[in-house]
């Protein structure tokens, strides 16, 4: 949920320790970027060396992180100790799940996994208030104060009831893979988020991105080709397996842009409160209420045109959501959120059940894994793509804008747009309300085209499942009455 309370803190961050807007992205990415490419290796750490001892270093990590954090004064400073939470956080999750599964038997376990998974959920939804609460009496450091004091009760906790277990024959390190999957990882994220400042045709980018892209390709083919993979892409050939992460992954892009972009619009454009703009998006969690219908409703007809359906029902979400203007009323606002929550909430629980029920039961390790990995890897694009859309957007419409104002004016009113109603405010008069009336535009502008792509995003990807994934009840009675 870290994602999630800090995109509420996004435009006192702007403004205290004046992060510029792919600044902010990287704030909330760097730690889910290593997160995400950390995970799978951390999983299997946890299995060679003891999962208690790995939760309890991951846990004095992201403490000592966040305590940091607090202290924080610069970008730079903050993302470089956010990366150090997500190594933290990587070496906590996967190690919850599996003390989970050695704790319970069978039989118990796939309730408690449900709960897990709900707590999961629910966190992001009570950090995101919780954060807003802090932040109407607090500064952004609190966000990560309250963070170091749930790791230590987590580790006073682990230390007194979590059983030390491991399962060693079954670990297998791949750091060539862990390293090549972070570096592609990394490469792309880099180029996405730098290129609206940089310029896309820029070497930094252009090479980040080359990187990236064959550090991909040079991991998929040592996945194939060594003995024991991290990840075996051949898993992917498994069409349930691959619909269900095609889906939870984008899903999560649309969950995470969206939080990245609305919590932004709702406090800077619509002028609300942390606090207010935190109850603002709770409507979307109670159309998350509609997950165990999904379950039932994927039953009498397939998990295809389910999961498929969601997705194309957050579309029209974010569709609707796309064409908030600058004076938009909270009817507006709440019916975007509702049919984008209700969407991702239908293809949740059947796509997890595609990934979970596609593999043989010694593989349900790797299941929850690559389920854990698609939501964290759809967060990191989310971010990375939708933000720098609205980034560039803004960019680019301020600029055509502001024809007359000084060249290092734009400049900084182009970082952000906390900076630009700054820079408005130094300049005051006309020439102000000007600049202050163009950034708003600019940013809408911005937001309206970051939020259809993530509407295309979620359409290609519903038809991407629905191919995927045919009306599957015919075959599975089909190959029944061949048994008989």
């Amino acid at each position: 949920g870290m994602a999630v309370s800090l995109s509420v803190a996004l435009p006192d961050l702007a403004r205290d320790i004046g992060a510029t807007q792919a600044q902010l992205q990287w704030i909330v990415n760097a730690y889910a970027v290593v997160f995400a490419g950390l995970l799978l290796p951390a999983g299997t750490l946890g299995d060679r060396l003891g999962r208690k001892g790995v939760l309890m270093a991951g846990l004095l990590l992201f403490g000592v992180a966040s305590a940091g954090a607090v202290f924080a004064d610069s970008p730079g400073a903050l993302i470089a100790l956010r990366t150090v939470s997500g190594v933290g956080a990587a070496m906590i999750m996967p190690m919850t799940l599996s003390i989970i599964t050695s704790v319970f038997p069978p039989g118990e376990r796939t309730g408690a996994v449900g709960v897990w998974a709900g707590v999961a959920g629910a966190g992001t939804f009570v950090s995101l208030l919780v954060s807003g609460a802090l932040l109407e009496f607090f500064s952004w450091a609190s966000i990560f104060a309250l963070s170091v004091v749930l790791a230590a009760l987590v580790m006073v906790g682990t230390a007194a009831v979590v059983p030390t277990s491991s399962d060693p024959e079954h670990a297998s390190l791949d750091p060539q893979g862990a390293l090549l999957s972070l570096a592609g990882i990394s490469g792309i994220v880099f180029a996405i988020i730098e290129g609206p400042a940089l310029g896309w045709a820029s070497v930094a980018v252009v090479a980040a991105f080359g990187v990236g892209v064959l550090a991909l390709v040079a991991f998929l083919f040592w996945e194939l080709h060594t003995m024991r993979p991290m990840l075996d892409p051949r898993l992917f050939l498994v069409r349930p397996f691959s619909a269900g992460t095609l889906s939870i992954t984008m899903s999560h892009v649309a969950i995470f842009g969206l939080f990245f972009v609305a919590l932004q619009y709702l406090q800077q454009i619509a002028g609300y409160s942390a606090l207010l703009s935190g109850l603002a998006v709770l409507p979307m969690v109670a159309a998350f209420a509609l997950s165990p219908a999904s379950a039932h409703l994927s039953e009498q007809v397939g998990p295809g045109p389910v999961i498929a359906g969601g997705l194309a029902l957050a579309a029209a979400g974010l569709t609707v959501l796309s064409t908030l203007g600058t004076g938009s009323s909270y009817w507006h606002v709440l019916g975007g959120f509702v049919l984008t929550g209700a969407g991702v909430a239908l293809s949740a629980t059947p796509a997890t059940n595609a990934i979970v029920s596609s593999l043989p039961q010694g593989k349900q390790g790797v299941a929850s894994a690559v389920n854990d990995l698609s939501r964290e890897l759809g967060g990191v694009l989310g971010i990375a793509i939708l933000g720098s859309v609205l980034n560039a957007g803004y960019r680019s419409g301020i600029a055509d804008a502001a024809r007359g104002v000084p060249r290092e004016v734009l400049a900084r009113a182009q970082e952000s747009l906390v900076s630009a109603l700054g820079v408005a405010g130094q300049l005051g008069g006309r020439e102000g309300e000007h600049l202050a009336d163009a950034a708003r535009k600019a940013f809408v502008g911005g937001l309206s085209v970051s939020l259809l792509i993530g509407a295309v995003i979620l359409g290609l990807s519903a038809l991407g499942v629905a191919l995927l994934v045919g009306p599957v009840r015919d075959r599975q009675a089909h190959l029944e009455q061949h048994d008989h």
